[in-house]
């Protein structure tokens, strides 16, 4: 039996997500929440849910008690979201290694369109990668002033904008100025590096704190013409052993859609196994 969402289930949904290896949003948060009871137990819930800058796919989210799987419960659940989604085109993201949750998907007419790696760069060995002298100026994004700040950021929006535009485009009416709010939150000036030759900015890599101060993320990485990454990438290596140096944890996420970021995360050993996967439909 399929009922929608009700408050009183919210302890019962809890528990039951504590396993789950994916994001699901639920509830209030969510545009349509469907609860799968038997015998007034919840043993499956189904989600769909927008994201305001990224408005023009749904994101589904559907997750079955193990004991109650391989039973259509899942697949119902699904049919029902997809009957109420307003724009028929749907996104999700699952860890590799669910295979249960993989194999549901391609069943549900899903498709593998994007894998983010988030390995961690410490002691990594770099495996193709020459010393040579960097092709420019290295710069610390909060030493640089307003105006080539404002440049980074707009070069950052239009790399991500480029990247997105098959599984899930950016909103349009976005501005550099919005985009720079939603993206500044915990952006570490001092350690997000930019190369700038002849004056221009022609790479960055933007680092995020954490709350340890011994680790440090690499968020973004980008340049201003793909074609010329192989002359970009003695100012990514040079920006990333800084950070190994300084730093016990350093974690880089890098799509492999991206490619600045995975051309980047290419030059180290990894475990290619492991990613957050983007399936769309």
């Amino acid at each position: 039996m399929f009922i929608l969402y009700k408050p009183t289930f919210d302890e019962a949904i809890n528990q039951l997500l504590k396993t789950t290896s994916y994001s699901l949003i639920w509830g209030k948060e969510a545009k349509i929440t469907f609860l799968s009871i038997e015998n007034e137990n919840l043993i499956g819930i189904g989600s769909l849910w927008k994201n305001s800058i990224h408005p023009y796919r749904e994101y589904i989210g559907i997750y079955i008690h193990p004991d109650y799987r391989k039973k259509g419960i899942g697949r119902e659940l699904f049919d029902q979201l997809y009957l109420t989604s307003d724009t028929k085109k749907l996104q999700v993201s699952v860890k590799s290694t669910d295979h249960a949750a993989t194999n549901f998907l391609i069943k549900c007419g899903f498709e593998l369109v994007r894998k983010c790696y988030t390995p961690n760069l410490t002691g990594a060995k770099i495996s193709n990668l020459e010393t040579s002298q960097v092709n420019g100026e290295i710069y610390s994004l909060g030493m640089v002033t307003d105006k080539i700040q404002d440049q980074a950021f707009k070069l950052q929006l239009k790399n991500y904008i480029d990247f997105h535009k098959r599984i899930n485009p950016l909103r349009e009416d976005i501005t550099t100025a919005q985009w720079k709010e939603i993206i500044i939150d915990d952006l570490n000036f001092q350690e997000s590096k930019l190369l700038i030759k002849n004056k221009e900015i022609k790479a960055y890599v933007f680092c995020y704190s954490t709350e340890s101060d011994n680790e440090i993320e690499i968020g973004y990485i980008g340049g201003t013409d793909i074609y010329d990454i192989k002359n970009y990438m003695q100012f990514y290596k040079k920006v990333i052993d800084d950070l190994i140096a300084q730093f016990e944890i350093v974690n880089i996420e890098a799509d492999d859609v991206d490619p600045y970021a995975f051309a980047t995360l290419k030059c180290f050993k990894y475990d290619a196994s492991l990613s957050l996967d983007a399936y769309i439909l």
